[in-house]
Formats: structure tokens, sequence, C-alpha cells
């Protein structure tokens, strides 16, 4: 899934998509924070520039990621 505003790309695993499908909206939330991290771990430039906000930019990624995982468990819903 990419994320245009930062021009980055995070890959969420089937497997992931998969069980959180499953998860209360809580655990659902506390899944994209750990994705939302990871990201920021592995692209580390997001938080160089000056006047920079690591939890904001963490803060975009995870409703980004949140949203997508709302949007795979409605797709499941709706497939029956």
């Amino acid at each position: 899934m990419a994320i245009e505003k930062y021009g980055i790309n995070v890959s969420i695993p089937p497997h992931v998509m998969e069980q959180a499908q499953s998860f209360t909206e809580e655990h659902r939330a506390r899944l994209a924070g750990v994705l939302a991290a990871q990201t920021m771990q592995k692209y580390p430039q997001l938080t160089v520039s000056v006047g920079a906000d690591p939890v904001m930019i963490w803060s975009d990624i995870r409703e980004c990621i949140l949203l997508r995982l709302r949007q795979d468990q409605e797709s499941a819903v709706m497939q029956g």
C-alpha cells in the first residue's frame, strides 16, 4: 500500500491482514500503531528533515494503515 504523502510503500503481510479481520477495533488500532512504528524504522528519512514531527508522521501512517485494515475487514464481511 502506498502512502503518497510521504512517498513510501507499506507492506502488510497477507497473514496479518487475514488475522486482523477477527480483531476488535482496539486491537486493529494497536496493530496499525506497531506497523507504523516499523515503517518509520524502515524509512528513517521521514524524520530527518528540520521541523519534522515524528509523532505526527507516525499518526498519519497509522491512520493510513488502520484505514486499509478496516477496508479489508469490510470486504471480508461483504463476501460472506
